[in-house]
């Protein structure tokens, strides 16, 4: 990550959103989120994303991650400046339990501009996308 996004992301995880979270009792989605978050949500991510290893070192959330056995679908999108390829191995090697098939995206692949870190939420590539998570899902139950 390049100096100038991480005193963008320090700025925004350190003093922006615990402030702007508390303030008006939830983040609004115009700073970046795409919704509106609850505070507890928004603290609970802020606290996530000041720490070297995310949610990973969470002990209330690790055993959730060592006894999940369901597959995982997990895309990489080649822009995702967070969700980097060695980002998203880490995390998913966490559940130690369940097997994971990942996904690299290209957004020209699917005929758009940009995909980014939240892109898989936006319509402009939900479409494909939400396609393929659903019939991975329907492929489970069959």
């Amino acid at each position: 990550m390049q100096a100038p996004e991480k005193y963008r992301l320090a700025l925004l995880w350190y003093l922006l959103v615990p402030v702007i979270a508390r303030l008006f009792d939830y983040l609004p989605g115009k700073l970046g989120t795409g919704e509106d978050l609850p505070k507890g949500v928004a603290l609970q991510w802020a606290q996530w994303c000041r720490k070297r290893r995310f949610f990973l070192g969470d002990r209330n959330v690790q055993p959730t991650l060592h006894n999940l056995t369901c597959p995982i679908l997990a895309y990489h999108f080649s822009d995702d400046p967070w969700g980097t390829p060695k980002a998203v191995h880490a995390i998913h090697n966490a559940y130690t339990q369940a097997t994971v098939e990942y996904r690299p995206v290209n957004p020209a692949h699917l005929s758009v501009k940009s995909i980014g870190h939240l892109g898989f939420f936006k319509p402009n590539t939900a479409t494909p996308l939400w396609e393929q998570s659903a019939d991975s899902l329907f492929a489970q139950v069959r």
